[in-house]
C-alpha cells in the first residue's frame, strides 16, 4: 500500500513538471524526427479565454516539443527567416538533445520500474541509500549535460539554464523531461506556420493550416492567412490543401476544415462554427 502511495505522489509530481502554460497564439510542434512532428494549436486542456495547459509526452519513448508564436513572421516588421535556416536551427537542437532524451528515458524507467521493483523485493530499508544515490548522480549528470547544450543552444542566454537546473534539482522527476524543456524555445525566432512547413510533414502542415485557416472562432489575421497562401504556392500544397478526405463507406459529406465526414450533404459540421458540410464528388 506505501508502495503505491509512492507511485502515485511521484506520478503527480512528474505529470505537474511535465505541463506548462500557453494560449491559443501558440503553434505547439512534437515529433522526434523531421517529417514526423505533429502541429497543435495551443493548450491541449484550454480553461479560460483560449489560455490553459499544454504537456509533453509522458511515456517513453518521449518526443521533442517546440513552441513558435502563431504570428511571429507573419508580420510585415518581422524578418522571414528562410527554409534552410530554420532547418539548421532546428536540427541542431535535436542533435543537442538528443543525449537529455536518453538520460531522460533512463531516468523514466529507473524512478517507475526499478525503484519500486527493488523496494518490493528487497525492502526500503535497505534499499534507500543506494537508491538515492543512484539518483542524485543521475539527476547531476543531467544537469551538467543540459547546462552545456543550453549554452550551446542559446548563445544569447547563456545563463537562462540556471532556473530549470533548479526545478530539475529540487524535484528530479522533472529532469526526465530535460530534453523537451531544451528545445521548446530553440525555434522561438520562427513563426510556427513557416516552422511547422519545415519539420513536419506536407500533409501535417496542411492540416493544422485549414484548421487555423478556416477557424471562425479563433480567427487568424489577414497576416496568417497571406503567410500559408505563400508557402501553399511557394511548395505547390495548394493540392492537398484542397483536396477532400477519402470517402469512407456510408459517408457522404465532409468539412473542409477538419475533414469529419458525414452521412449527409448538407448542414453544418458537428465540430467547427460555422462551416458548412461539403458533398463528396460522385465516382466516375
Amino acid at each position: 500500500m506505501e508502495l503505491l502511495a509512492f507511485l502515485l505522489i511521484l506520478w503527480c509530481v512528474y505529470v505537474s513538471d511535465a505541463v506548462w502554460w500557453t494560449a491559443s497564439d501558440r503553434i505547439i510542434l512534437s515529433g522526434s524526427r523531421f517529417g514526423e512532428f505533429q502541429a497543435r494549436r495551443g493548450p491541449s486542456l484550454e480553461l479560460r479565454e483560449g489560455k490553459g495547459f499544454a504537456a509533453a509526452s509522458l511515456l517513453p519513448p518521449f518526443h521533442y516539443t517546440f513552441e513558435c508564436d502563431l504570428h511571429r513572421g507573419s508580420e510585415s516588421r518581422t524578418p522571414i527567416l528562410k527554409h534552410a535556416h530554420i532547418e539548421r536551427l532546428a536540427t541542431q537542437a535535436l542533435s543537442a538533445a538528443a543525449p537529455l532524451r536518453m538520460l531522460g528515458q533512463g531516468l523514466w524507467i529507473y524512478l517507475f520500474a526499478v525503484t519500486p521493483l527493488t523496494i518490493a523485493l528487497f525492502g526500503l530499508l535497505p534499499t534507500w541509500r543506494p537508491l538515492l544515490a543512484i539518483l542524485v548522480v543521475w539527476v547531476i549528470t543531467i544537469v551538467v549535460m543540459y547546462r552545456r547544450a543550453w549554452r550551446r543552444l542559446y548563445e544569447a542566454k547563456p545563463s537562462a539554464w540556471t532556473s530549470d537546473a533548479a526545478l530539475m534539482v529540487l524535484s528530479p522527476p522533472g529532469a526526465i523531461g530535460a530534453a523537451d524543456r531544451l528545445t521548446r524555445h530553440a525555434l522561438a525566432a520562427v513563426g510556427g506556420i513557416r516552422a511547422t512547413s519545415v519539420i513536419a510533414s506536407p500533409h501535417e502542415f496542411c492540416r493544422i493550416a485549414r484548421l487555423i485557416y478556416f477557424d471562425h472562432e479563433s480567427v487568424a489575421s489577414d497576416a496568417v492567412k497571406r503567410e500559408i497562401d505563400e508557402i501553399l504556392d511557394g511548395r505547390r500544397l495548394r493540392e492537398i490543401f484542397d483536396a477532400a478526405p477519402v470517402p469512407e463507406p456510408g459517408m457522404t459529406g465532409f468539412c473542409h476544415r477538419c475533414h469529419a465526414q458525414v452521412m449527409r450533404d448538407s448542414g453544418g459540421c458537428p465540430d467547427c462554427v460555422g462551416l458548412a458540410i461539403t458533398p463528396f464528388r460522385p465516382i466516375a
